[in-house]
């Protein structure tokens, strides 16, 4: 195990815990968010996406 786990926490060690959690969050959710974003902009498949009035043109 390890050993600054076992030590009582104190201030710092909370606000940087709760920090690296919130950006780690951040960055996961952003990075989600771009890939399926431009996912659906530059699909092969962007008219059946409603993008496009052409129709589904997927068949």
């Amino acid at each position: 195990m390890l050993r600054w786990s076992s030590l009582p926490p104190d201030v710092f060690r909370v606000l940087q815990i709760g920090s690296g959690v919130y950006l780690a969050t951040f960055i996961v959710t952003h990075l989600n968010t771009a890939f399926v974003s431009a996912r659906a902009v530059h699909s092969a498949f962007s008219s059946c996406l409603g993008i496009s009035r052409r129709g589904c043109t997927m068949f």
